[in-house]
């Protein structure tokens, strides 16, 4: 009796064994999905809009936190399918996106921007998340005619380099006789030098095609060589050509520096 429960057993146990499916391990490299969400929250851009002369430049934006009077504004909260309450002055706005525009009579003011965002948090990834938050950023309204009173914001000294340069090159950037074209809005006349650019030191002659209180763009040549300086809000300037675009010949070498404003 004994033998024959002992045999009941061991084959059991060889059928359980033979049943089992054995758990795959965890593979160690795969992504916590923790890692690419976010708490709610309620950060949002800025962007000053221009538009110039050139197609391939309508309607460019600027992320900013300074104006020039009259110029109109992006607002773009970053959180996405959320409930979005926006004080904008008076306004009271429920949308993700819109574009304001802002009057000269606001000039020499900072204004207040005011968000709160709400939606349903991800309590797996974050269980304190209340899936609320709010942010208020200041928008500052100058005068237009500040670019064109001799003593431009951009002209100055900029220590740069490109990521092919080992060392960087201080170039020098002035805004030669401004004046406001009667014929095109948002236009700078005359002429932008910049000196010391690539290996030989070139100067280079830019005409103003549009312009934003933190971003210039331009061409030169007829507009055959065309590109954009800005200074962000952080203080970091970016220089960048885009080279001839019209010329099957000889295209000049585009130059893309990156620096801060030392002088």
């Amino acid at each position: 009796m004994k033998k024959t429960l002992l045999l009941t057993i061991l084959i059991l146990l060889t059928i359980l064994t033979a049943c089992h499916k054995d758990q795959p391990e965890m593979n160690s490299n795969v992504t916590n999905p923790c890692n690419v969400v976010n708490e709610v929250n309620a950060e949002f851009t800025m962007a000053e809009k221009t538009s110039l002369l050139l197609n391939y430049s309508e309607n460019q934006f600027t992320i900013t936190d300074t104006i020039y009077g009259g110029k109109s504004v992006r607002f773009t909260a970053l959180e996405k399918n959320a409930d979005y309450t926006w004080y904008i002055g008076n306004e009271i706005i429920h949308e993700q996106e819109f574009v304001r525009n802002f009057d000269v009579s606001l000039v020499g003011q900072t204004l207040p921007m005011h968000l709160v965002v709400k939606k349903e948090p991800n309590l797996k990834c974050f269980p304190m998340d209340d899936g609320y938050d709010s942010i208020t950023k200041y928008l500052t309204i100058v005068e237009a005619t500040d670019a064109f009173n001799g003593n431009f914001h951009f002209n100055g000294t900029y220590r740069v380099k490109d990521s092919s340069m080992t060392d960087s090159i201080d170039i020098t950037i002035f805004f030669e006789d401004l004046y406001p074209n009667p014929n095109y809005p948002n236009y700078l006349s005359n002429r932008i030098i910049v000196t010391n650019i690539g290996d030989e030191n070139k100067t280079f002659i830019f005409q103003a095609i549009g312009f934003n209180y933190r971003q210039v763009w331009f061409g030169s040549s007829g507009f055959v060589q065309y590109g954009y300086m800005y200074n962000d809000v952080n203080g970091i300037f970016n220089l960048k050509t885009f080279g001839y675009v019209n010329s099957e010949t000889k295209p000049y070498k585009a130059f893309n520096y990156y620096g801060r404003k030392i002088n």
